[in-house]
């Protein structure tokens, strides 16, 4: 094996190495010091946009907006569930969000949606059932691709108070 397959290959195992075990330590650290399980830059993060050389930097009004998803509901959400949640997708720049599909006027754009998992579909749905109980939402949707293979919670928040709580597709009563 010569050099840059080898160098190629340990990066690549460094990098899933990170996506896999650090964010739930980072999680944990964070909270057990800071109170806060979320930060900004969690919710910022996309591999596709790296791969496809987009900036998906928010404007400060969508960074206020991020902050306050992360406030009134991941925080307090993360906290009272007690384990790990990962963000697959937080805010998206208009580039960003055409490039995936995204709605052109979705509130990932606005910096006021999130989507989340856990590490099963049934403690997802322990943590939908959780955040709906809490009240604290506007959109919560517990989604699924057309085959089931792949679930998510989608949740959104609006700090201008105007919070529809509107919850649609509950898996389990």
């Amino acid at each position: 094996m010569n050099k840059k397959k080898f160098y190629t290959i340990l990066i690549a195992i460094v990098v899933l190495v990170g996506i896999y075990f650090l964010p739930p330590v980072r999680q944990c650290v964070r909270g057990g010091l800071t109170g806060e399980y979320f930060v900004e830059d969690d919710l910022c993060f996309s591999w596709t946009a790296i791969r496809r050389g987009i900036i998906n930097k928010p404007t400060d009004v969508e960074k206020q907006n991020i902050k306050a998803l992360i406030n009134n509901v991941l925080n307090p959400a993360r906290k009272e569930y007690g384990s790990y949640i990962k963000v697959n997708s937080g805010y998206r720049c208009a580039e960003l969000n055409k490039y995936v599909g995204g709605k052109p006027n979705s509130q990932h754009t606005k910096g006021q949606a999130v989507d989340i998992i856990c590490k099963s579909e049934s403690k997802t749905n322990d943590l939908y059932k959780l955040i709906k109980r809490s009240g604290k939402y506007d959109q919560l949707l517990f989604e699924r691709t057309k085959n089931s293979k792949y679930h998510w919670i989608h949740v959104s928040w609006r700090s201008d108070g105007k919070n529809r709580k509107q919850a649609i597709g509950d898996y389990v009563k």
